[in-house]
């Protein structure tokens, strides 16, 4: 048992699993070297609210996500939330409602291993039949959030917050409103190249 802890302390603390290649088309100096994350695709299973977990004991992960490099730092994604914005998440879990969305993320490196991640998200929500103001509404806005590489492959994420502007039913889009979908939000991610051997 203490040979298995001690291997998983090297592999996360171990200096030639880095998690991030030098930026090729990036000034490359003794004072200013930019780095870009390893792997091309990550996908990441979260939770979009963690005081939900305590406060409304609401433990199941309610956020899927599949993110792809594009070019240097900028990225896509695609994603699935297990509840509506009306909802606390992971109390419901697909059964009143859910939230579908895409949208293109910004990798700001930090220091070795953390970057931020500023992403611009497009939001379709199908409300659950209790909720009684919507059926359903489509919202875009920023997401705020840290990543945190503990090996070259795993991540932490935090989602800081996000607030979004929406319009939606019963009065279409002249019903305008604002809906948050992740605050305090902490996941796992899982990165790899496709098309490659990895």
């Amino acid at each position: 048992m203490k040979l298995f802890f001690i291997s998983i302390l090297l592999i996360i603390f171990s200096k030639t699993l880095l998690a991030q290649d030098v930026d090729s088309l990036a000034a490359d100096t003794s004072f200013y070297i930019v780095y870009v994350p390893k792997y091309e695709v990550s996908f990441g299973v979260q939770h979009s609210n963690v005081p939900a977990i305590f406060l409304s004991n609401a433990f199941i992960p309610d956020n899927y996500e599949v993110e792809w490099r594009v070019k240097n730092r900028t990225y896509m994604q695609a994603g699935l939330f297990a509840v509506s914005a009306s909802d606390v998440p992971g109390e419901y879990f697909f059964t009143n409602g859910f939230g579908v969305y895409t949208g293109a993320s910004l990798k700001l490196f930090l220091f070795k291993n953390a970057y931020f991640n500023a992403t611009w998200n497009l939001i379709y929500d199908q409300y659950g039949k209790s909720d009684s103001v919507h059926n359903w509404s489509i919202s875009t806005g920023p997401t705020a959030a840290f990543v945190y590489f503990i090996t070259d492959r795993f991540s932490l994420r935090l989602d800081a917050f996000n607030v979004n502007i929406a319009v939606g039913s019963p009065d279409g889009f002249s019903n305008i409103f604002y809906t948050v979908h992740r605050l305090l939000g902490l996941g796992v991610r899982y990165s790899f190249d496709v098309g490659r051997n990895n």
